[in-house]
């Protein structure tokens, strides 16, 4: 393969350029956005192009938070986001928060395509289950990894240092210092030792 002339890598070089340029200044635009509609942004933290906030009003995020393209938060007013310092949420994710709370910790990395559920249908063996709802805050805590595609259901709480891995469904209380998989979610083993003798399954 013949190495590309010198003047092929300046004009990438200026491209590259130009595009960190443009994309910082989609940031800046977008930030101003949603701060003018009453979104609460702290310094350094960035909700990208594409985000939707329904109510900008009730979200706050920390220093250094950001809000990866095409998430949804799906706040009312009454409600209430907050993302804490250096807590990221990675594109794709869906916030159903109305009129509870999502609190999500400090230093908390959330992966693509994950849904928070603080309100949801729920079976009935009367009526109709679209109109029958629960609704209930939820909390991570701080120092948190919840991978690619997680389900967090109403009520759930995820403690301090806790991994969940990708596709899990949460409920209920997760506790400290565990990993947790499957569906729903159980503990695997201690962050940094050895596996349980039960499976995800639970045998």
């Amino acid at each position: 393969m013949t190495k590309p002339e010198p003047s092929l890598s300046v004009w990438h070089q200026i491209v590259w350029f130009a595009l960190k340029v443009v994309w910082r200044l989609r940031q800046r635009v977008s930030n101003l956005k949603w701060q003018l509609l009453g979104c609460k942004i702290a310094q350094n933290a960035q909700v990208e192009p594409g985000v939707n906030l329904l109510a900008p009003m009730s979200v706050t995020l920390d220093e250094r938070a950001i809000l990866y393209r095409n998430s949804q938060v799906m706040t009312l007013p009454g409600g209430e986001f907050y993302l804490g310092r250096r807590s990221h949420i990675a594109p794709g994710a869906y916030l159903l928060v109305e009129r509870q709370q999502l609190w999500i910790g400090h230093h908390v990395a959330i992966g693509p395509g994950c849904s928070f559920f603080c309100v949801s249908n729920v079976p009935v063996s009367e009526g109709l289950m679209v109109d029958a709802r629960v609704g209930s805050d939820i909390r991570v805590g701080s120092n948190v990894f919840i991978g690619a595609n997680c389900v967090i259901l109403p009520g759930a709480l995820i403690e301090d240092n806790v991994c969940v891995a990708a596709n899990s469904v949460v409920k209920g209380t997760l506790s400290s210092g565990w990993v947790y998989a499957g569906s729903p979610a159980k503990a695997v083993k201690p962050i940094g030792g050895a596996e349980r003798v039960e499976n995800v399954a639970g045998l």
